[in-house]
């Protein structure tokens, strides 16, 4: 009916990978009964920097590694993905949690940055110390904190199997000598 005024809802749906800024829409009413009579209005949203990041391994079993005490391993396949919508840098912390051997962990580099929806690998390197004599899994925890908001925080949770340390010594005559060896070499005497 003539002069009659409807009221509409309207939702904008903005896609996850959306640019920070202003993203514009236009709608148009168009009368069924004269075509001639439309009305357009142009509406604004507004996307908001967001900050978010993640970490994981490649696989389930990138998460875990085995060695002995006194020895290091490099887990390689850790993937720290930048899940915001604008780039950021993070520094890489091993867990202040002394029971989750954050003091275990070491980073090539102790920052990385990233673009907005990117992703890298990362190399954590854990240093089994001699106290962890004792066989079985460690669980050791690093974490990813946003540089730009300390609110922006990712943990993982790497299992070290500690092995039995074996070192080989073998002894014979006195006056010829004492040789050592790592499992799995050979010792020839003289």
């Amino acid at each position: 009916q003539p002069g009659n005024t409807r009221v509409i809802a309207l939702w904008i749906n903005i896609s996850q990978t959306a640019p920070v800024g202003n993203l514009f829409s236009y709608i148009r009413a168009v009368s069924t009964a004269n075509s001639s009579s439309q009305q357009t209005v142009s509406v604004l949203a507004s996307v908001n920097a967001k900050r978010a990041v993640s970490l994981r391994g490649l696989t389930s079993d990138d998460l875990i590694m085995q060695t002995e005490s006194e020895a290091s391993v490099v887990f390689s396949n850790i993937i720290v993905s930048n899940d915001g919508n604008v780039g950021d840098s993070y520094q890489l912390q091993g867990t202040a949690n002394a029971s989750r051997h954050g003091s275990w962990v070491s980073f090539a580099s102790p920052t990385v940055s990233l673009g907005a929806f990117s992703q890298q690998y990362l190399a954590v390197t854990v240093n089994v110390p001699a106290s962890a004599s004792a066989t079985g899994d460690y669980t050791v925890e690093f974490r990813i904190v946003s540089q730009n908001s300390t609110d922006v925080i990712a943990f993982l949770n790497l299992t070290v199997t500690v092995t039995p340390k074996h070192d080989l010594s073998i002894a014979f005559d006195s006056l010829v000598g004492t040789l050592a060896g790592d499992p799995g070499t050979t010792v020839s005497f003289p």
